[in-house]
């Protein structure tokens, strides 16, 4: 994939909550099906220094959507340029047309769709049995303290918790955590869950980007 990646890493763990998109270039494919190329253009919102952008122009013709006048493949690089996001179309629909050659719409992140790394853990010994299977979300902030993130269990719901607890717990079995993973993935929470086997060190890192941009947004209503 060739995009501007000057400040990929930023995006990496700070995704942008919509991207501009421009399909141009159509033409068909052997077996007649519509192609075209397409350009897609971000930035983070800010202005001056703190401005950050990005851009992704495909290398060469894909196959697009027949109804929409646009290109499915846009959609899907998007979750690929920006790892565990979803996209759709902006309400506003798309502007201009296959037979104008050229059509542009605003892709917004999709974030009910998008899935949320768990890690289900018990603490072990006789003393805590009543307390069951935790569900720990590594990229989502516990508190305002950077070394926190939120759990979820039976008893006592959503908390925080910090890595010196999640280290003296151990992995929960499928059985084990059977039953709080059907609690979250129904109404009223609807999780789409990702379940994981350890903690990577990007979890730590999504974690502290989000709770910067929680910050940023608390200064700004300030």
């Amino acid at each position: 994939m060739t995009w501007n990646n000057q400040h990929a890493e930023f995006f990496r763990l700070n995704p942008p909550e919509s991207v501009s998109v421009e399909v141009y270039d159509w033409a068909s494919d052997i077996n007649g099906n519509p192609t075209a190329r397409y350009s897609m253009f971000w930035n983070n919102g800010e202005r001056g220094e703190a401005y950050k952008g990005g851009l992704f122009r495909s290398p060469r013709r894909e196959q697009v959507g027949y109804r929409d006048k646009t290109s499915s493949a846009a959609l899907w690089r998007l979750s690929e340029l920006f790892p565990r996001t979803r996209w759709s179309i902006s309400p506003a629909g798309i502007t201009g047309s296959r037979a104008g050659d050229h059509a542009t719409f605003e892709a917004v992140r999709d974030y009910d769709a998008e899935p949320v790394p768990v890690i289900f853990r018990i603490m072990p010994g006789k003393q805590y049995e009543s307390d069951g299977v935790t569900a720990c979300f590594p990229t989502l902030p516990g508190t305002y303290d950077s070394g926190t993130f939120q759990i979820y269990a039976h008893i006592g719901q959503h908390g925080s918790a910090s890595k010196a607890w999640y280290n003296r717990t151990r992995a929960a079995t499928e059985a084990e955590s059977a039953s709080l993973r059907a609690e979250l993935e129904s109404a009223p929470y609807g999780y789409n869950l990702e379940p994981r086997a350890r903690w990577s060190r990007d979890f730590d890192d999504m974690r502290r980007a989000a709770l910067q941009r929680m910050n940023r947004a608390a200064r700004a209503s300030a």
